[in-house]
């Protein structure tokens, strides 16, 4: 089942504690950890938080070097948003994440970039061996090593897997390795599953465990807070509680991927226009979030590049669906119709979004079916289904919306038109970690928010389970129906699928289904807007949160 946790995932920023904000080395000079590192920096406490401003990204703290021209070794990197602890069993942290995406491997890897295609091997040899149809051999690369010198064997994969499956380890995970009936090691480098039924999309499941070493979570919970022990082409040098990660390049790394910089800086700036000086000054070579009215000024710079990559970055307008009258689904579809989200797009965006009219999932993904409901900006049909919703004229409502600068800039926009409708809305802006508190307490008549889940899996069947399944849908829309009782079979259905055809049947079911009922609808889908500098050979920006590095360098 989802969990609460799952929230954080769609919310951009919480609340910090900021005491023992000061580096701590965490590495010797040989390159392992030491015993005073782990216990320091494991003891900061990191968790849900948020930064009021900007925090200072280049203290008299900061490693000598790390601002500046850029050089051949080093490359620094600043992101919107915090990182949590770096478990990749429970964060669902975009910028945690991406960050983990250097320090830890999966069983698979899939495609960073749109269409991804399927999943290929990473840790594992080759794709899983089938037994039987619920009986599946992986073996595993014989050649990787851990961060601490400790060799990979299936002992650690069985780890990670019962980690996940653990009804005590938080986040969303397990429920989507709940057909995982049982991983045993079968040998030391090969890991056999036995499933409940089979499935089609066991190999994208898989592709969701970062494997952590057995020994070292074991051997202190500092393991999986801010000292990770991972097998990627980095490991943690040292960090400030939230603020900064310094990684180094991990000597023995045997995976697939071309690495060349030898040292990453990652700091947190919440600001936009500090990213943006940042960029300008070199303080960083890669800034995440570029805001959109900075993008033409940025272009015209020949020291920067900056693009906006279409990914799956969401805006939602979430109902609660036991308040009135949005218990009422004509009532939540005539929002739909009376929001105009052309002009979200324009004045907000400035063009680099899209709106989503027809569907929950975009119409380039290759699970997408058009459903038979297709949204428009019709006020005079919004206004008929508040009528037929029983929804008087001047009917107050309480809307929730997050203060990050570009999801409160719809505000206005969103407010005239619900006005515009007979209705009298309330705009209440708020702390992104505020909003979703206050929601699920019933607060609000509805929220408006924004997040993505393709830096997790880009799959809709990922992104159709994790909003609409279980313990999610229940506690942030308050949406509890029998109309979600048969989305949530026909997602089983999609699991379970013998072949292709009968997943992508019951896909288009789920579809179809949350188009009419709309609990927790999408309004645009924002493009992830990198910039960079020049002197980078090879950068190609990502559709979500974080920078890829492979075979990036500086130019000559």
């Amino acid at each position: 089942m989802a969990t609460l946790e799952g929230w954080r995932l769609l919310v951009k920023g919480h609340e910090m504690d900021r005491s023992a904000q000061r580096t701590v080395p965490l590495l010797a000079a040989d390159g392992t950890l030491t015993r005073r590192g782990v216990l320091q920096l494991g003891g900061l406490g990191l968790g849900a938080f948020t930064f009021g401003g900007l925090l200072s990204a280049c203290t008299s703290e900061t490693p000598e070097g790390a601002a500046g021209a850029i050089d051949s070794e080093r490359i620094s990197a600043m992101m919107s948003d915090q990182f949590d602890n770096l478990d990749p069993t429970s964060t669902v942290f975009a910028t945690t994440i991406a960050i983990n995406d250097l320090i830890y491997e999966s069983l698979y890897r899939t495609g960073q970039y749109r269409p991804v295609g399927d999943p290929t091997p990473e840790l594992a040899a080759s794709l899983p061996e089938e037994v039987d149809p619920t009986t599946y051999r992986i073996a595993l690369r014989e050649d990787v090593t851990f961060h601490d010198g400790s060799p990979l064997t299936a002992d650690d994969v069985v780890f990670t897997i019962e980690r996940i499956k653990d009804p005590n380890t938080p986040g969303f995970r397990s429920q989507f390795l709940s057909f995982i009936q049982e991983a045993r090691s079968t040998g030391t480098y090969e890991v056999t599953l036995r499933l409940q039924h089979p499935t089609t999309l066991l190999v994208q499941r898989l592709s969701l465990v970062k494997v952590m070493s057995r020994k070292a979570v074991n051997a202190s919970s500092d393991a999986v807070k801010m000292s990770p022990v991972g097998t990627g082409p980095y490991q943690v040098v040292s960090g400030v509680s939230g603020q900064q990660l310094n990684l180094r390049k991990y000597g023995k790394y045997s995976g697939q991927r071309h690495i060349e910089f030898q040292n990453v800086e990652i700091k947190v700036a919440t600001d936009s226009a500090a990213r943006v000086a940042g960029l300008k000054t070199g303080n960083a070579q890669v800034i995440q979030d570029v805001p959109g009215a900075s993008v033409d000024s940025l272009s015209e710079e020949s020291a920067v590049g900056v693009e906006a990559v279409k990914g799956d970055f969401r805006i939602f307008f979430c109902f609660n669906c036991k308040k009135a009258p949005f218990d009422n689904k004509l009532a939540r579809q005539a929002i739909l119709y009376g929001i105009d989200r052309d002009a979200i797009v324009k004045s907000t965006f400035f063009g680099l979004a899209e709106p989503a009219w027809a569907g929950q999932i975009q119409p380039d993904d290759p699970d997408y079916t058009r459903p038979s409901t297709v949204y428009r900006y019709d006020p005079q049909h919004a206004k008929s289904l508040l009528r037929q919703a029983g929804v008087a004229d001047g009917e107050p409502m309480s809307i929730g919306i997050v203060s990050t600068d570009y999801v409160a800039s719809q505000g206005p926009i969103i407010e005239e038109n619900l006005r515009s409708l007979g209705l009298n809305p309330s705009i209440v802006p708020g702390a992104p970690g505020a909003i979703p508190s206050r929601m699920s307490k019933g607060e609000f008549h509805a929220v408006v928010l924004a997040g993505a889940s393709d830096i997790f899996n880009p799959t809709a069947e990922f992104y159709l389970r994790y909003v609409y399944y279980g313990a999610f849908p229940r506690t942030v829309s308050h949406w509890d129906t029998e109309q979600l009782r048969q989305i949530e079979a026909d997602l089983d259905e999609a699991v379970a699928a013998g072949n292709e055809e009968e997943r992508k049947n019951a896909l288009s079911k789920v579809q179809e289904g949350v188009q009419d009922e709309v609990p927790f609808a999408t309004l645009v889908w924002k493009r992830q807007i990198t910039g960079w500098s020049s002197s980078l050979e090879n950068f190609r920006p990502l559709g979500h949160i974080g920078f890829p590095l492979d075979d990036v360098r500086v130019k000559s």
